[in-house]
């Protein structure tokens, strides 16, 4: 059973890669066939930034830095604000914990004064993918769930029930675990969000792996495969 269940998901991490890359290309497309200076290719830039999984670094940062730069340029306010989210994002990744801080500080800035509060959701999310110990991200995980349930925003507590799960599941709490992964599948069942299913689904069967449930496990790996079919 075990090695079912391990072949199932590699099987899914294959098919999802290949659908994620098309996405990347496709924005790649979008950039190069489209050279004018205005907010379609500011946020044609931010987009590519975000996309999932990673494009190389030294990508992101080109395009990070060209987003910001026209946002700028353009005095476009809100495209200057999540030009500067997706820089904090090359900082992270580059373990530049402190130009994370002053430039989520400088995007929080920009989302209060523009009454953006989707991007301060996100100013929130990313304060605390750079914390280190598992309670705090708990706590502050807590917290953009709850700003995200208060502006009506489902894709964020989806996405903010997802990684609350994975943070129980770190710490050990295989039920409340659980609980956030059920919560974030419902929600993401509610929005057919692919890459929310893939996770939602993702954190409950490593939930039924670890417990040795892989029947269970096995049942919520076949839900990831059918969302490539």
């Amino acid at each position: 059973m075990r090695k079912v269940f391990l072949g199932l998901v590699f099987l899914f991490l294959y098919f999802s890669s290949v659908a994620q890359s098309f996405e990347i290309e496709r924005l790649r497309k979008q950039i190069k066939e489209y050279p004018q200076q205005d907010s379609f290719r500011v946020n044609r830039l931010t987009d590519i930034c975000n996309s999932s999984p990673y494009i190389q670094v030294s990508d992101m940062e080109k395009y990070a830095s060209e987003a910001l730069t026209l946002a700028r340029r353009l005095n476009y306010s809100k495209g200057i604000g999540y030009a500067l989210l997706v820089n904090a994002r090359v900082a992270s990744i580059k373990g530049q914990k402190g130009d994370v801080i002053k430039l989520l500080q400088q995007t929080d800035s920009v989302a209060k004064l523009i009454g953006d509060q989707p991007l301060q959701w996100w100013v929130m999310y990313r304060r605390t993918i750079i914390l280190d110990d598992y309670k705090e991200k708990l706590s502050h995980l807590i917290k953009t769930e709850s700003f995200a349930i208060q502006i009506n925003q489902l894709h964020f507590v989806a996405l903010s029930q997802i990684q609350i799960s994975n943070n129980y599941f770190s710490l050990g709490d295989n039920a409340r675990a659980m609980e956030y992964g059920m919560k974030a599948l419902k929600n993401a069942e509610i929005l057919k969000n692919p890459s929310y299913l893939y996770n939602a689904n993702d954190i409950l069967a490593s939930v039924y792996s670890l417990i040795g449930e892989y029947e269970k496990a096995n049942g919520y790996l076949q839900k990831q495969t059918a969302l490539q079919k």
